[in-house]
């Protein structure tokens, strides 16, 4: 029986696992994931203070002890210049391969939805890469829809654009 709850700091160690996880299956299809040398470190270090923040939710999804999953959510701001200020924002969902397809994901964003809706939150936004096939499918079967599209140019190999 899987269990979703908050997490807590003993189950960082298991969470960095499942992000390094992550983070490899988007290496894999961009390059541009490619983590600096102290990325654990850091990652680390953004989870504890997450963990504290009454502003975040991490959740952790639990096989007994065992954690297979985790979300990473938090209060966000748009630009003073908008009407609609607070927001949520989903930052990363993994679940681990072997517990993929048994609805864990989709129970962790319903628990993410409830515990937004309690703060009076009403748009959650969220980042998926273009290159995930996987990850797009899953969050409109949750409700999501673009909005807008997030583009990028890397100079260093597009040679000279200013003519």
């Amino acid at each position: 029986m899987i269990e979703i709850a908050e997490a807590k700091a003993q189950d960082v160690s298991a969470i960095i696992e499942l992000w390094k996880e992550l983070m490899d299956f988007h290496i894999a299809l961009n390059p541009f994931y490619t983590l600096s040398e102290d990325a654990r470190e850091r990652f680390e270090e953004f989870l504890r203070q997450n963990i504290a923040s009454p502003d975040c939710l991490v959740l952790a999804a639990r096989d007994d002890s065992a954690v297979v999953g985790y979300c990473l959510s938090f209060v966000a701001h748009h630009p003073p210049v908008l009407k609609l200020q607070r927001h949520g924002f989903i930052s990363d969902i993994a679940v681990t391969k072997r517990y993929r397809g048994r609805g864990i994901g989709t129970a962790m964003a319903g628990r993410v939805r409830e515990w937004f809706a309690d703060r009076g939150i009403t748009r959650i936004e969220l980042r998926v890469s273009a290159f995930n096939a996987a990850g797009r499918p899953f969050w409109e079967k949750q409700g999501f829809t673009e909005y807008e599209a997030v583009m990028c140019l890397d100079t260093d190999t597009q040679g000279d654009w200013s003519k």
